[in-house]
C-alpha cells in the first residue's frame, strides 16, 4: 500500500468542522418532532436504563419466554447506551428524553468529527461532498430523532477513525512519536467505547488494526491502539462468558435464510440507503450504482493508509453484519442495520473519485457531475422526506395511546405479565414482562410447560393483542392466531376456543386474561 500523502491544496480546516456541526443540529432538530422515536428495541433500552436507576444493576425486566429467569442478566446488546441513558437521568433528565436526546447529540457530535477527519483524508472539495451526502441522507437524519444506539455508536467510530488518522505518521522525534502512541491509545479507547455500544464495533478494532499493520506504524503504536479496544470489550465479555456461557450474550434462534438470501437483503438495504429515490423502472441504473460505489471503495483500499481506514471498516462492517445475520434469526437487514456503513462509504467513494480527477480528464468531469447531483439528490429527497412526515409524528401520539390502554387493564397490579406486547406492557405499567414473540422468532414453540414455569415465578395474569383477527370470525381468528403463534398458545388466545384462558378485560387493541384457570384445561 502507498505511503505517499493524498495531495491536499490548502491544510485542515477548524472552522469547517464546527459549521458541519452546526448544520446536523439544525438537522436534528428538524428531524426530531418527526420521528417514530422508539421502538421495540428503543424501549428494551429504557428498560435497562430505569433498572440501572432503580438500583437493579445491568439487567432486564422485559425477557423472552425461554429465558430461565426474571431479571435477566443483559446480554442481547453491550451496556453503553443504556448506561449512558441513565447517567442523563442521575443528572434529572427524563429517561425518554435522554433516550431521544443521547442520539441527536451524537449526530451534531459525529459531524465535526467525520468533517475533520475527511479534511484529513481527502481533498476539500472531496471532504465537503462526503460531508454534505451524509448530513443529507434522510435514513442517517431520521435515525437522530430515534431512541436507538445507531449514532453514539458512530460517534465512536468517527472519534476512532479521526484519532487514528493522526495517530499514523513517522513520528520525527521522541516527543512527537509519544504524542502519537497517546493518541493511538485514545483512538483505541474510542473503538472499545464502539464495541461497548454495538457488537459490530468489533469490525472497527479488525480494520483499523490491519490499516496499522499494513501502515508499517511502530509495533508500540499498535499495542496501545489495542489495549484499550480489545480491553474494553473483553471486560463486557466475561460478564457474558459469565452469564451465559458466551462472549456475545444468549444464544438466538438460528436463521432460516441462507447467506445468499442475506447478501440480497444487504444489497437491498444498502441501495435504498445510499439511493433513496424509487426507481422502479430503473433497477438496472441501481445495480450499476451500488457496482460502481463498491468498485470505488475497494479501489480507497490500495490508494494509501489515510483512505484506507474508511474503506476497511466499510468493508469489515459489511462483512461482520453479512455473517452475523447468517447465523441467527434476527429481523431481516434493512436500513438501520446498515446505517453505519454510509458515511464511510460515501468519503471511500469520493476519495476515490479525487484521485480519479487528479490523473484523469474524464475523472475531472465525472467528480464535478456526482459532487453537483448527488448532493443536491440528497437535499431534495430529505426536504420531501420532511414535508411529508407530519409534526408532531403519529407515533408517539399512538404508543401513548396503547400505553393508556394498558394501563387501564392492568390496573395497579405488581406482579409480572406474559404478553406478545411486553416492550409496552413494561413502560406502560412498570410491571416486569415476558415476552412471547412470534413464532418466526423463537428458539421454540411455547408450550403449557412455559406457562406452568412462569406461573411457577408469580406470573398470574396475561396480555395479548387482538389486531391480528379482531372482528373476525372464531375459526379465521384461531387459523389467525396459530400462524401467528402457534397452535397451543392460539388455543388459549383466540376467541371460540374451549381452553382458552378466563378473559378479565378486553380494550381496542388488547385481552387480558388470568392464567389460573389454564390448570383445570
Amino acid at each position: 500500500m502507498s505511503r505517499r500523502p493524498f495531495p491536499r491544496t490548502t491544510p485542515p480546516s477548524r472552522l469547517e468542522p464546527v459549521l458541519a456541526s452546526v448544520v446536523a443540529a439544525v438537522l436534528a432538530m428538524l428531524w426530531a418532532p418527526r420521528a417514530a422515536r422508539f421502538t421495540t428495541d428503543s424501549e428494551s433500552y429504557l428498560d435497562v436504563a430505569a433498572n440501572l436507576r432503580a438500583g437493579l444493576g445491568l439487567v432486564q425486566q422485559v425477557v423472552d419466554f425461554w429465558r430461565p429467569q426474571l431479571p435477566d442478566p443483559l446480554g442481547m446488546w453491550p451496556p453503553l447506551y443504556p448506561g449512558t441513558l441513565a447517567a442523563f437521568a442521575a443528572f434529572g433528565v427524563p429517561l425518554e428524553r435522554a433516550a431521544t436526546l443521547v442520539p441527536g447529540l451524537a449526530f451534531v457530535a459525529f459531524a465535526a468529527l467525520f468533517h475533520a477527519f475527511a479534511l484529513r483524508v481527502t481533498t476539500r472539495p472531496a471532504a465537503r461532498i462526503a460531508t454534505a451526502i451524509t448530513l443529507l441522507s434522510p435514513a442517517l437524519g431520521r435515525a437522530s430523532g430515534m431512541a436507538w444506539s445507531e449514532w453514539p455508536f458512530l460517534m465512536w467510530i468517527g472519534a476512532s477513525c479521526l484519532m487514528l488518522e493522526l495517530a499514523l505518521g513517522d513520528g520525527r522525534g521522541r516527543h512527537d512519536a509519544r504524542r502519537r502512541l497517546w493518541l493511538a491509545v485514545i483512538a483505541g479507547a474510542f473503538a472499545g467505547f464502539a464495541c461497548l455500544t454495538r457488537y459490530l464495533g468489533g469490525a472497527l478494532v479488525v480494520s483499523a488494526a490491519l490499516v496499522l499493520l499494513i501502515s508499517s506504524a511502530p509495533r508500540a503504536r499498535l499495542a496501545g491502539f489495542l489495549a484499550p479496544a480489545l480491553g474494553l470489550p473483553g471486560l463486557w465479555a466475561i460478564w457474558n462468558l459469565r452469564h451465559f456461557g458466551r462472549p456475545f450474550g444468549p444464544a438466538l434462534p438460528r436463521a432460516h435464510e441462507t447467506m445468499l438470501e442475506v447478501c440480497g437483503q444487504f444489497a437491498s438495504a444498502m441501495r435504498w440507503t445510499l439511493l433513496p429515490a424509487p426507481m422502479p423502472p430503473h433497477t438496472l441504473l441501481a445495480v450499476v450504482a451500488l457496482a460502481g460505489i463498491a468498485a470505488l471503495l475497494v479501489t480507497s483500499l490500495v490508494l494509501g493508509r489515510s483512505r484506507a481506514i474508511a474503506g476497511a471498516f466499510a468493508l469489515c462492517f459489511a462483512a461482520s453484519l453479512v455473517a452475523a445475520r447468517s447465523g441467527a434469526s434476527v429481523n431481516p437487514i434493512g436500513e438501520r442495520y446498515v446505517l453505519p456503513l454510509i458515511p464511510f462509504v460515501w468519503l471511500a467513494a469520493a476519495s476515490t473519485l479525487a484521485w480519479l480527477a487528479a490523473r484523469l480528464r474524464a475523472g475531472a468531469a465525472l467528480a464535478t457531475v456526482l459532487a453537483v447531483v448527488l448532493p443536491c439528490a440528497a437535499g431534495v429527497q430529505t426536504i420531501r422526506e420532511l414535508r411529508a412526515r407530519p409534526t408532531p409524528a403519529l407515533e408517539p401520539r399512538a404508543r401513548a395511546a396503547l400505553h393508556d390502554e394498558l394501563r387501564a387493564l392492568l390496573g395497579d397490579g405488581r406482579g409480572p405479565v406474559l404478553s406478545d406486547a411486553a416492550h409496552s406492557v413494561r413502560p406502560a405499567t412498570g410491571r416486569a414482562a415476558i415476552e412471547v414473540p412470534e413464532a418466526g422468532f423463537r428458539l421454540r414453540p411455547f408450550l403449557e410447560v412455559d406457562e406452568l414455569r412462569w406461573r411457577g415465578r408469580g406470573v398470574r395474569e396475561a396480555v395479548f393483542s387482538n389486531a391480528s383477527w379482531r372482528g373476525d370470525g372464531d375459526g379465521l381468528a384461531l387459523a389467525l392466531a396459530t400462524a401467528r403463534h402457534g397452535a397451543w398458545l392460539a388455543q388459549r388466545i383466540a376467541p371460540g376456543s374451549p381452553s382458552r384462558w378466563t378473559v378479565i378485560d378486553s380494550s381496542a387493541h388488547f385481552v387480558h386474561f388470568a392464567l389460573d384457570s389454564a390448570a383445570a384445561n
